[in-house]
């Protein structure tokens, strides 16, 4: 519904319109009227009219000063004049005010019907338009977020994100080459007295304030919500490392601030140095050392701890790389023998206390980790692997021996389900996938596309396919398409441009560099020696 505002110095003509309003127009009505021009100024702010209904001639501001400030006020709202007197100078000016009609008194009622009709037909419109880009606004964040969740997962498993992180870069039009981790670990201050349920629903409110937070002030990827903590990648340049340190603790102390004046949840966050693309994981082992060093409000750069790790810390680790390797292997095995060791390493230390619960708090980390593993490799869905059921399951456990059950028998459980997937879906997904390129690989195929096309996602595929075939996608594509390049080339009648549109190129100086880089000759030159 529509609110309408009618602007004029006799009652009558108010009543009149509110008449044929309520009687005749479904979707608009009367929200207020006003005797004079100051008065229904006065009235804009407060009742915030779509629509206004403006007498010219009234004592004191006329009607086209009013419209005037009205729209200086609120610029949106559209506005009809409605006169006595029909004047050039007067219908000259409501053109430049951008009146939407000049309507003469006595008002006919089906002029006045159509006007509003009119009216209401461009806000629908304008409306609908609004929304269609909030939803495309919308999905695009939701995209976005996915993207990003992946490539967090991509660095915490220690695969090779470098790819990824250039794609994204170029996406987004970012120019640092390099980036560091930041975590962010929080806590409620009463927090022992929350219920798995509660925990979930406040930290999830907390972390939207914290990724909100973080948009703002950096281009960055910020991984999901975990049980206590948030993995974020900060895309930064090279300095040196004092103007390193300065720069990423500065914006930690700047986060602090922020987060300080919407929340009352207590938190530290552990940074890593800055690496390249390809060392990545490394800066994220360098936070979560970091952030072990920390307790309470505080922030901890790698830099301000002693670079010399305890043996219990090497292993720990390597453990957690061995475990996650031998579930992406589906190596149940394996994963109890290391299992065993990890839980080894604590046995004389209490799984819920102040420094035994750090050891909990990455454990549960680990496990988000392994079902995202589960989930990269399609692994098909069940209610014992749904995210919310294990997830509020396992914070609710209180007994040490009860936590090691489970948490072993969560892992077997991964291990075996990721077996059974790659036993069933591995030689599939290459020969699809090889028979997509062969047929379409004279059009504009991406990784992610053909990740789409199969109903996987692009890391698993991307690691898949270079093991299975011994070159990864990009390299294959290309060696197909200037084989195919090279019998077009034997045939004869066709210029480089036409070839190089043929197998799928764009740009024919690029494939120029391409078919030189890998054949040691320039297109001519090969045709030349056919």
């Amino acid at each position: 519904m529509y609110k309408l505002m009618v602007v004029d110095d006799e009652q009558i003509v108010i009543d009149a319109v509110n008449f044929i309003v309520k009687n005749h127009i479904d979707n608009v009505s009367v929200c207020v009227s006003a005797r004079s021009g100051s008065a229904a100024i006065e009235l804009i702010a407060q009742y915030k009219p779509d629509i206004v209904l403006m007498d010219i001639c009234m004592p004191g501001m006329n009607g086209l000063e009013t419209i005037a400030e009205i729209k200086r006020i609120a610029p949106a709202t559209r506005f009809v004049i409605i006169s006595a007197y029909e004047q050039f100078e007067f219908a000259k000016q409501a053109v430049e005010l951008n009146v939407r009609e000049y309507l003469l008194k006595p008002v006919n009622k089906q002029r006045l019907i159509d006007t509003l009709d009119h009216i209401v037909m461009e806000l629908d419109a304008e409306q609908d338009k609004v929304k269609r880009t909030l939803q495309a606004q919308e999905k695009y964040e939701q995209a976005m977020r996915v993207l990003e969740h992946g490539l967090i997962y991509s660095i915490l498993v220690n695969r090779d994100p470098a790819q990824e992180l250039k794609q994204y870069r170029e996406l987004v039009g970012i120019e640092d080459k390099s980036g560091y981790i930041m975590i962010l670990r929080y806590e409620c201050p009463d927090k022992k007295e929350w219920t798995g349920i509660r925990k979930s629903i406040e930290e999830e409110q907390f972390f939207l304030v914290f990724r909100d937070i973080l948009k703002i002030r950096r281009n960055c990827l910020i991984g999901p919500a975990m049980p206590d903590r948030t993995v974020v990648y900060v895309f930064s340049r090279q300095n040196d490392e004092y103007q390193s340190r300065v720069r990423s603790i500065g914006f930690a102390e700047e986060i602090m601030r922020e987060i300080r004046k919407v929340s009352d949840m207590r938190f530290c966050i552990g940074i890593g140095s800055i690496r390249a693309d390809d060392q990545i994981a490394y800066s994220y082992e360098e936070s979560v050392k970091a952030l072990r060093e920390g307790d309470g409000d505080c922030i901890v750069h790698i830099s301000d701890i002693s670079q010399k790790q305890s043996e219990e810390e090497r292993l720990a680790v390597i453990g957690e790389r061995q475990l996650l390797d031998a579930l992406e292997l589906g190596d149940a095995h394996k994963a109890e023998r290391i299992l065993y060791d990890i839980f080894k390493q604590f046995d004389n230390k209490d799984l819920f206390s102040t420094e035994g619960g750090k050891l909990r708090n990455k454990l549960i980390e680990l496990i988000v980790i392994a079902h995202r593993i589960a989930m990269d490799l399609n692994v098909e869905e069940d209610a014992y692997l749904s995210y919310n059921g294990y997830l509020n399951e396992v914070l609710q456990i209180d007994d040490a021996g009860a936590f090691e059950a489970w948490y072993k028998n969560r892992i077997s459980y991964l291990a075996m389900k990721i077996k059974k997937t790659r036993e069933i879906t591995t030689s599939k997904i290459v020969s699809d996938a090889k028979n997509y390129i062969e047929n379409n690989y004279n059009q504009d195929i991406s990784l992610d596309a053909l990740s789409r096309e199969l109903g996987i996602s692009p890391q698993y595929f991307s690691k898949l396919f270079k093991k299975e075939v011994g070159v990864n996608f990009i390299e294959y594509l290309t060696q197909l398409r200037l084989k195919k390049a090279k019998e077009i080339m034997k045939d004869g009648g066709k210029s480089i441009k036409e070839i190089c549109y043929m197998v799928g190129y764009t740009d024919p100086n690029y494939f120029s560099r391409i078919f030189r880089k890998h054949t040691d000759l320039s297109p001519t030159e090969y045709i030349k020696g056919v």
